[in-house]
């Protein structure tokens, strides 16, 4: 699951290869009015957006831009009201990523091509990214529906996940991260015997090598939030670092035929991130009897990039209506777990889309793309730059500000810090040192998830269970 971009901006443009999608017609794109100048979708999407610029998510903006000046009209009025100084980026709200432009994202348009499109996959919440994160893993957000600031508004995240279900089945599951897992905001993922699933990305390189048997049958994929090098997608960060992470699991995962070919891929993003999708979002049904921000559970959030990629995926689109948790409704009826709520329970899976034998003309390989043309702080790398030079640059660049993720990630690894059975001496000098700088500050949260990971650590219950013969995972 990558972050905060819509279905239109990245996959909008696969109508050219299917009539049938609802996507992009560059004779009649949408378009936004503010005052007297109209911004229509553009196939000029940047691979990465200027620091600061992160189109606004929060339940009061996404309402906004669904209504103001008519149904889908208020994303540029939504991004000016609160970018007044970074009007000259408005633009970047309708624009998308052409698959025949020279803003083509190889891996994920390739991927777009070859496998199935969701074109109707909505995220669960019309609102930013921890909520949508919380559905994905448990199918309610325990009624809330807004980003804490800081220590404000902070809840208690104590509902059942899809993990305890996993659990009591006896189905193995792991978490591969790569330096800070949102879903530890799960109490029951900070449980011993499920942080001892946590591992990191080198970790499921080296799973996906191995024996099919012993891969996790279930397996959640975090990108990097932190640090220049940001794979997620968040803007403003580079888009193609991100594909080079897509690039690298489908690789690992293609790679190993006798796993391969018992594999369910599915790429996701969170929620759209303030950019433009034409589609209004459906009725949704609440997921249980809490609301404690306010908001009723009643409508889904807006169209978000979805793939389904396997040797039993066919290619073309699947425009049934789908939210995260047809992924738990998918997995749930796979293995017989219980209860996830009534979203879940009520939720279109995708099994009907899936074939009944394995297609032999999925891509052997998706090459990585350079990363070397897209430089921090606006930076140019010049023709033959090396990958180890740009890294130096990102290295070298100043400190850029934090989005909402970040900040509320390093704060909560102060709660991670509370659990660590340490003297409180070395609790006091993590804190000295993470106010030494914005990157001391981030250096020690993911520090401290370590540590805290580390406790206890031991091969989890489970591990070695094997799926019934033929069954494929997910």
């Amino acid at each position: 699951m990558l972050e905060n971009r819509s279905f239109d901006h990245l996959l909008g443009s696969l109508k050219s290869l299917y009539p049938e999608l609802v996507g992009i017609d560059p004779a009649n794109p949408g378009v936004n009015n503010e005052g007297a100048t109209a911004y229509p979708q553009t196939p000029a999407a940047k691979f990465m957006l200027p620091y600061g610029v992160d189109p606004k998510h929060e339940l009061v903006d996404v309402k906004e831009q669904l209504t103001f000046n008519g149904p889908g009209g208020g994303f540029v009025h939504n991004f000016i009201r609160n970018y007044q100084n970074k009007q000259a980026s408005a633009p970047q709200v309708m624009a998308y990523f052409d698959r025949q432009g020279a803003n083509r994202l190889p891996v994920l348009h390739t991927l777009a091509e070859s496998f199935t499109i969701c074109d109707h996959w909505f995220s669960s919440v019309p609102g930013p990214t921890w909520p949508n994160r919380f559905f994905v893993h448990s199918g309610t957000s325990n009624g809330w529906v807004n980003m804490p600031v800081l220590f404000h508004n902070w809840h208690d995240y104590d509902q059942a996940t899809l993990y305890d279900r996993l659990n009591e089945q006896e189905i193995s599951w792991k978490i591969y991260f790569d330096d800070f897992p949102q879903s530890l905001m799960l109490e029951h993922q900070r449980l011993a015997h499920n942080r001892a699933r946590y591992e990191i990305m080198s970790a499921f390189y080296a799973d996906a090598k191995g024996s099919e048997a012993d891969f996790p049958q279930f397996a959640f994929i975090e990108p990097c939030y932190f640090g220049g090098y940001e794979n997620d997608q968040h803007p403003p960060a580079n888009m193609l670092d991100g594909e080079v992470l897509i690039a690298k699991v489908y690789n690992a995962l293609r790679a190993n035929a006798a796993l391969w070919q018992k594999t369910l891929l599915v790429i996701l993003y969170d929620e759209h991130g303030g950019f433009y999708d034409p589609v209004t979002p459906p009725a949704a049904l609440p997921p249980d009897a809490l609301a404690g921000d306010g908001f009723d559970f009643t409508q889904l959030g807006l169209r978000v990039p979805a793939l389904l990629i396997s040797p039993y995926a066919p290619q073309g689109v699947c425009s049934d209506i789908f939210d995260h948790t047809s992924l738990l409704r998918y997995v749930s009826d796979k293995w017989g777990l219980g209860p996830l709520g009534a979203r879940t329970a009520a939720a279109n899976s995708f099994t009907s889309v899936l074939l009944s034998s394995p297609r032999m003309d999925t891509p052997a390989n998706i090459p990585e793309p350079s990363t070397d043309t897209m430089a921090p702080s606006g930076l140019k790398a010049v023709s033959g730059t090396t990958s180890k030079a740009v890294r130096r640059a990102r290295k070298a660049a100043p400190p850029r500000p934090i989005n909402d993720l970040q900040a509320n990630l390093l704060t909560f690894s102060q709660v991670l810090d509370a659990e660590i059975p340490e003297p409180a001496a070395n609790k006091v000098r993590r804190v000295k040192r993470s106010m030494q700088s914005a990157e001391a500050h981030t250096a020690v949260a993911t520090e401290r998830v370590r540590k805290f990971l580390a406790q206890h650590r031991r091969k989890p219950r489970g591990s070695k269970v094997r799926s019934p013969r033929g069954v494929r995972r997910v």
